[in-house]
């Protein structure tokens, strides 16, 4: 499913909701890193009991249907797509997605729907791999990552040497990481090069807690 607006085209797969292409109009650059397997556009984990944890993805899910609310020139495009029963429980969810026609901005919700024994730990919604183009690797991009007064990473490998390397969120932790409000005191990323830009936020009044954190993924 390929989706024009003014700034940038969007290409999404109408099976299972995943985010293929996000490309600026006016450079033509692609800025979401294709990779060579299908990637979920959200992940929940859950806990049992007894405190083990059990990750579940879009890809899981037993039915996924795409409910297209409206296409109009004036208004833009909304979709909703529903996925039932992921990794066969009880467990739904629901992503909206809003493209307006003339904003560069996008639209992204999440909703679910757990009937299951499983607490909701996190959610990692949307999933975004961008192009590992960065300075060190002989491109001119860099990711703005909000920790304390904000770091640019030119590098994507450099952390992953020092006892700052990512580790994902969870108890008992290192210490310091990504986590908002606190050592991230703002709720987005961007990646961005001499061209053109992409911008990650949550637009949360609530200020609920985050993990902004960025770390490699299949050379991207």
């Amino acid at each position: 499913m390929i989706i024009e607006r003014s700034a940038y085209t969007i290409e999404l797969d109408s099976a299972n909701g995943s985010l293929l292409a996000f490309t600026d109009k006016r450079s033509g650059k692609n800025m979401i890193h294709g990779g060579s397997a299908a990637r979920p556009i959200f992940t929940l984990r859950l806990r049992d009991d007894a405190g083990q944890a059990l990750d579940v993805t879009a890809l899981q899910a037993a039915s996924v249907t795409l409910e297209q609310a409206s296409i109009s020139a004036d208004d833009g495009t909304q979709l909703r797509f529903k996925y039932t029963k992921l990794n066969n429980l009880d467990l739904d969810a629901v992503v909206e997605v809003d493209l307006p026609q003339d904003s560069k901005l996008t639209d992204w919700r999440i909703s679910f729907d757990n009937r299951t024994s499983y607490l909701v730990e996190w959610v990692d919604f949307p999933d975004v791999v961008v192009p590992n183009d960065l300075v060190a690797a002989g491109g001119t991009a860099r990711i703005l990552w909000p920790a304390h007064e904000g770091v640019l990473i030119e590098d994507i490998g450099r952390r992953e040497n020092t006892w700052l390397k990512y580790q994902e969120t969870g108890y008992p932790s290192k210490g310091w990481d990504g986590t908002y409000p606190g050592p991230a005191p703002t709720q987005f990323m961007a990646y961005y090069d001499d061209d053109c830009g992409l911008y990650v936020g949550a637009h949360d009044a609530r200020h609920h807690v985050k993990s902004i954190e960025f770390l490699p993924f299949d050379g991207a």
